[in-house]
Parts: structure tokens; sequence; C-alpha cells
């Protein structure tokens, strides 16, 4: 899988969407553009387009979590309880409470 080009979202600061040749839409944060070295006409094996569609859904759980928690004030059983119902796995919402706390 070829990365076609990779843009600033407009609508969230710090986030960087993956265009992908397959005509799907990653949206990672800077960090992960860094740390994984991604640039334009980047060729991702099995391995590194696995773990960048993780780090996509650690970032949308996390941003789900803040969306969430700036409502009103919640413990983190209900925060976790809240994410998964809808629809991320326990492991992602257990991590977006850690990285919260």
């Amino acid at each position: 899988m070829r990365i076609s080009k990779l843009s600033a979202s407009q609508r969230k600061k710090g986030r960087v969407l993956v265009h992908l040749d397959s005509g799907d839409i990653l949206r990672v944060g800077e960090s992960e553009v860094v740390s994984q070295g991604l640039c334009a006409g980047m060729e991702l094996d099995g391995a590194a387009l696995a773990a960048l569609e993780d780090a996509a859904r650690r970032r949308q759980v996390r941003e789900r979590a803040m969306d969430l928690l700036s409502l009103r004030p919640m413990s983190r059983r209900e925060l976790t309880g809240k994410l998964t119902a809808k629809g991320a796995d326990l492991q992602s919402a257990e991590d977006a409470a850690d990285w919260l706390e």
C-alpha cells in the first residue's frame, strides 16, 4: 500500500490525513507521522500499515474520551463503559483512560 499524500486536517489542529492509494484516509497525529517517518510516495508493508491503523484507532478513542469528559466529569469505569458502548474495544478504552490520567 502506498501513501499518495499527507495533508493537515482543516478541522482538528495536530491531525494529519494520510491518503492511501486504495482511497482510504487514515487520521493520525503529527507525532505518528514523525515517529514512523511518513511521507508521500512511501510504500507501507503489512506491518507498517497495521501499526498506522492502530495509531489512528487509538487517537480516535482518545479524542472521543476527551469529548466525553468535556461534557461532564465521570469516573474511569463510566468513561471506559461509554467508550466501549460507542464501539471501542476494552483495551483501547483502558489505554485512553490511562493516557488521560
